[in-house]
């Protein structure tokens, strides 16, 4: 099984939309993620965590 390394974001970092052509799943450890998909917009917190299928469009902004 591969592991991913914690990422840490400086608040306000913005990303573009993408995909991965695997399944992507985020925990959010500490602060506030912003998650858009399809048009809607996501606030994750501190325990929060979030599974995104193959190939669904993206994009997040910390906050």
């Amino acid at each position: 099984m591969k592991r991913s390394a914690p990422f840490l974001f400086d608040e306000g970092a913005i990303d573009y939309a993408y995909d991965h052509f695997h399944s992507h799943v985020s925990y959010v450890v500490q602060s506030k993620f912003e998650v858009m998909d399809n048009n809607q917009t996501k606030l994750l917190k501190s325990g929060n965590c979030i599974c995104i299928e193959p190939l669904k469009k993206y994009s997040w902004a910390a906050s």
